[in-house]
């Protein structure tokens, strides 16, 4: 007797086969403005924006009055320290950054104690004396973009040494100054019934000029030598009613404008400097760390197609470190230290200690716990002295024994110290045990292109246990 499904449970498949077989919904694109508005991680690299203080050169035109605030200024700092893919450096930062210089303090000192010379010899009128060591002082502070920290400071030494240059006779000279002096800081007033006749009327003059066509200073056109790939400069003047930003990266300089009439002119133009600048980039994550493999075991060595004895051990301890430079590239250096033992006829009359060294890149290959590899290098050694007969006489009577089956001088065979050098071929095993922890098993076999001696001994076959730790 059959039983009908219950109306429920059928309802329930026939939705969880519609369910199944009906295709996901893809997630809706993301436009590019969403993009540059999201989160950015904590690892993100953040391009570097160092903004220097505003030179105001308003007051050019205002022969020294005061001018009022502007807005923007302070709006474009915020609005750039607002946009999360930058890394904003305030002015007062900058300026900070500039005092926390190695050797800044002591520098200053040396240009300060240069400028007060020069003052003094200004005072008694060593004029050609004056302008020189002020002319000293102000270009070590400049060095030191001292005229950033102070501006005023500096522009008063430049402003004094256009005031002796001038009255020294050199009037061109003494423009010049005024006129730097004027770039670094607009306001720069010389006080008349005070400060000779002469140097108020050519200050004067050299200001009127300069309201007209306001210089850029030198600095805004030049991209220091040691700016960074990452870095950007900012730095910003106020020419009557427009606000100009100067940004120099390491790919060149690049000038914006906007009028401060405008309620939003900061936000607009932080708007224009930021799409001037890289975005920044997550760090590339590498795949492969590099470790450091070092173990050390038992090695056993034999020689293999020897003319003069049959086949006998060497054994003794190896020490073996391998770089896992890349994820399937090592480098490896192996050193062992082997003494021999007697041979199955005892042809063999001396043991055999040797040292050898074997050195090169392989290829690596891992699969959970294992790790197999195989490394191409070259192999060095040197062997004692190879002490060998086949007279049964020799072998159990010495020389003072004076035996007469047995001529010590013809019946013993000895080669000397060797040296050997040739290509190698290394196969490696290992197991990971328990953390960093591991067991490996290394064969080593290799060609003669070079022996010091012909001691009668066939190319080496090396084998390594080995217990070791692997660490970053």
């Amino acid at each position: 007797m059959t039983h009908a499904a219950p109306p429920r449970a059928l309802a329930l498949g026939l939705l969880w086969l519609w369910l199944a077989s009906t295709p996901a919904q893809a997630a809706p694109p993301i436009s590019d403005a969403e993009r540059l508005n999201a989160p950015v991680p904590a690892e993100f690299e953040r391009p570097q924006v160092i903004i220097y203080p505003l030179l105001d050169q308003r007051p050019l035109a205002t022969g020294g009055g005061a001018v009022s605030p502007a807005p923007a200024w302070a709006q474009l700092i915020a609005s750039l320290s607002a946009r999360a893919n930058l890394k904003v450096r305030s002015p007062d930062g900058s300026v900070e950054a500039i005092r926390r210089r190695a050797g800044y303090a002591r520098a200053l000192r040396l240009a300060r104690t240069t400028a007060r010379r020069g003052t003094e010899d200004y005072q008694r009128a060593r004029l050609e004396r004056a302008a020189r060591d002020l002319g000293a002082a102000v270009d070590a502070m400049r060095e030191l973009e001292h005229d950033v920290v102070d501006p005023d400071e500096v522009g008063r030494l430049i402003l004094l040494r256009g005031q002796a240059l001038l009255e020294a006779g050199d009037r061109d000279g003494a423009l010049r100054s005024f006129r730097a002096a004027l770039t670094i800081q607009p306001g720069l007033r010389l006080v008349p019934g005070t400060d000779s006749p002469a140097a108020v009327a050519a200050l004067d003059a050299v200001r009127s000029e300069l309201a007209a066509d306001p210089p850029l200073p030198q600095t805004f056109r030049l991209v220091p030598a040691r700016l960074k790939s990452d870095r950007h400069i900012l730095r910003a003047r106020i020419v009557g009613d427009t606000l100009e930003v100067s940004l120099q990266s390491v790919g060149g300089l690049r000038v914006e404008r906007q009028a401060l009439s405008a309620p939003d002119a900061g936000d607009r133009l932080a708007s224009r400097v930021w799409a001037c600048l890289p975005f920044g980039r997550t760090p590339i994550k590498r795949r492969h760390h590099r470790r450091w493999l070092v173990d050390a075991g038992f090695n056993y060595t034999a020689f293999v197609n020897s003319s003069v004895v049959d086949l006998f051990s060497n054994v003794g301890v190896g020490v073996n470190a391998s770089l896992l430079a890349a994820p399937h590239l090592t480098l490896d250096a192996n050193v062992a230290l082997t003494n021999s033992n007697r041979d199955p006829n005892e042809d063999l009359r001396e043991d055999i200690s040797t040292v050898r060294v074997f050195a090169g890149p392989g290829f690596t290959w891992t699969a959970g716990p294992f790790r197999a590899g195989a490394n191409a290098g070259f192999d060095l050694a040197t062997l004692s002295d190879v002490v060998t007969t086949r007279n049964a006489a020799c072998k159990h009577f010495s020389a003072a024994d004076a035996h007469p089956l047995c001529n010590h001088e013809r019946d013993i065979n000895r080669s000397g110290r060797a040296w050997r050098a040739g290509p190698a071929l290394a196969l490696s095993a290992a197991v990971h045990l328990v953390d960093d922890i591991y067991l490996t098993l290394r064969v080593r076999g290799g060609l003669l292109l070079y022996e010091s001696v012909d001691n009668g001994l066939g190319p080496p076959l090396t084998s390594q246990l080995n217990l070791g730790y692997a660490f970053d």
